[in-house]
């Protein structure tokens, strides 16, 4: 704005300044001023060189009209007077559309104000980087932990389920979804807890098929027994030699179990040492154990009771030294 009005005052100054000369020398004298002595200037008679007296007589002398400059000046000034109008015009609307000084200040802050909330915007974006990358590293921390909580877990149920005298009890629960769900794909088999014939002896465990494995598949429960690897099976005799026995124990209080044996094969590989980056042998069992018609509704017995089952495993401990 301050500027504009300086232009303005430049441009009147320059038109004044012209007028002023047009006014005070016509066009073509503004470069100097012509002697007295001339009759363009003076506007004076003109006769010819040594005639002046002897044709006076014969005719009127040749007067030479002053030139009028008067109107010149004029419209220079009304041209100049109409530039001045329409820049003083265009002053005006180009001022009524730039702000005050003030609504100026009132911008200046507003800016200020959004500069400031942009950096405080990055200064927390670069701070919820940093939470969202402890939060991970907290994150995957936790899940260690929670791994490693559930391995502990896992092995103190182990301890206290376990035995070490040869015997194993399974109590299986939700028999009829287990095996419905296994009927359908799902976990097709279940393991019990591991168990020893020691505390320094053979590592073993009983597997189930509720709905029936290989030849007794949709028709039979299958039971089978694996050898598993241990803490001391360096100091074992191998192969496995024990008879074992698998037996569905009556909850009726009867004592009708069903049970069925077998005598380890000194040849298979399911009873020698198991690798110790195994997770077990291979099972041997009874692929037809028992009819699912007898196990639901047996005549003198009942295996399932309340939706649950007990299955005992035993090995013949006989003949076998314990360290």
């Amino acid at each position: 704005m301050i500027i504009l009005a300086g232009f303005v005052r430049r441009v009147l100054e320059a038109g004044r300044s012209k007028i002023a000369r047009s006014s005070l020398f016509p066009s073509g004298v503004e470069d100097g001023i012509r002697p007295d002595n001339d009759p363009r200037h003076t506007g004076a008679t003109v006769f010819p060189a040594g005639q002046e007296h002897r044709e006076s007589h014969l005719r009127s002398p040749v007067t030479v009209p002053i030139q009028s400059h008067s109107r010149r000046p004029q419209r220079t000034l009304s041209r100049q007077e109409d530039v001045l109008s329409t820049v003083q015009l265009e002053v005006q609307q180009v001022s009524r559309g730039l702000p005050g000084l003030e609504e100026l200040e009132q911008l200046r802050k507003s800016l200020d104000a959004v500069m400031q909330e942009v950096s405080a915007a990055e200064a927390l974006r670069e701070h919820l980087g940093t939470l969202e990358e402890n939060l991970k590293r907290h994150s995957g921390l936790l899940d260690l932990h929670a791994a490693q909580l559930n391995r502990n877990k896992q092995h103190l149920q182990e301890l206290e389920a376990t035995s070490y005298d040869g015997k194993m009890i399974w109590k299986i629960q939700d028999f009829r979804k287990r095996r419905d769900a296994e009927a359908g794909g799902q976990q097709p088999c279940l393991s019990s807890m591991p168990f020893h014939t020691g505390r320094c002896g053979y590592k073993m465990a009983i597997k189930a098929y509720l709905n029936g494995d290989g030849e007794g598949r949709g028709t039979h429960l299958s039971l089978y027994v694996v050898l598993m690897p241990g803490d001391f099976d360096a100091l074992l005799q191998w192969p496995f030699k024990q008879t074992v026995t698998l037996s569905v124990l009556d909850q009726s209080g009867a004592g009708n179990h069903r049970s069925l044996s077998f005598r380890p094969d000194p040849v298979s590989k399911s009873f020698q040492q198991p690798a110790a980056e195994s997770v077990s042998n291979v099972a041997v069992g009874f692929s037809c154990f028992i009819s699912l018609n007898k196990l639901e509704t047996p005549q003198n017995a009942v295996y399932i009771k309340e939706d649950t089952l007990f299955v005992k495993a035993k090995v013949d401990m006989a003949g076998l030294e314990h360290l």
